[in-house]
């Protein structure tokens, strides 16, 4: 069965009540009057503008969530970089490991080892 479009079922809708009220307006089609057909036509287009409505208020939300989300980052970071300065805490403290930074103590320095068996020179 192929896939309905909105815009193709909104078409046929206007084809058929137009030739519906132009040729036979009252007679009964499959058991259903023209004003039956056109209230099914007119539902049909109020979720069309539902959806639409509701696709738009979606996309302002999404863009509302990625301010959110960028501007809450940027106080997580001020908030890392104010508990790494202060005195009370630093950068070895417990909360300031909790917020996944490493701590500056259990920071690994100096170079690697390279295995001279790899080496060929």
């Amino acid at each position: 069965m192929p896939k309905k479009t909105i815009k193709g079922a909104l078409e046929k809708d206007e084809r058929f009540t137009i030739s519906w009220q132009e040729n036979a307006p009252d007679q009964k089609l499959s058991e259903m009057s023209l004003d039956e057909f056109r209230a099914e036509g007119q539902r049909m287009r109020e979720l069309v503008e539902a959806i639409a409505a509701s696709e738009a208020h979606t996309r302002a939300l999404k863009i509302d969530l990625e301010t959110v989300i960028v501007r809450h980052e940027e106080n997580c970071g001020y908030i890392a970089r104010d508990v790494e300065g202060d005195r009370r805490f630093g950068p070895n403290s417990a909360l300031y490991a909790g917020f996944g930074y490493i701590r500056k103590s259990d920071r690994k320095y100096g170079r690697r080892k390279v295995s001279k068996a790899n080496n060929d020179g």
